[in-house]
């Protein structure tokens, strides 16, 4: 009878102890979650020839981020968003102040990286919107500086 008191009891603790691990692993993960949007923020800003790249593999990911659980991962979300907004217009700026200086019309359209954005905005602006009902103040801030920023 003893033997299985002890089996019990040491099978409740070792499965109480593999819950903390992961309330623990659970409380940590928004590092590496912020950590990676902190890579994309960094690419988007260094390196603005990759936009089309970014688009297609990043950009509805970043906008699926929108949701984020934490407040502050869901602000550096918001924010790298806003840094690929504006090296989308900086991008077309010079990209069409190059083709005015070359008197060469292009013979090809490239899909450029304001198309992807044109494909995207309804999803963004359906996710922004829910946003926009967070209790949190910074989360809203970051949220209108976000639609500041497509206008």
């Amino acid at each position: 009878m003893q033997d299985d008191d002890d089996g019990g009891a040491g099978w409740g603790s070792e499965f109480e102890d593999d819950n903390m691990g992961n309330e623990e692993d659970d409380d940590t993960s928004w590092k590496v979650r912020r950590g990676a949007i902190k890579v994309i923020e960094a690419i988007i800003v260094s390196r603005p020839e990759m936009l089309r790249v970014l688009y297609s593999k990043y950009a509805q990911h970043l906008v699926n981020r929108f949701k984020e659980r934490d407040d502050n991962v869901k602000c550096n979300v918001l924010e790298t968003f806003q840094h690929l907004l504006k090296s989308t217009v900086l991008s077309e700026l010079s990209q069409s102040v190059e083709l005015e200086l070359s008197h060469m019309p292009s013979l090809e359209r490239q899909r450029s990286s304001t198309d992807a954005l044109g494909v995207l905005v309804p999803h963004i602006v359906e996710s922004l919107i829910k946003q926009l009902k967070s209790k949190n103040l910074k989360v809203r801030v970051a949220v209108m500086r976000t639609i500041a920023q497509m206008t």
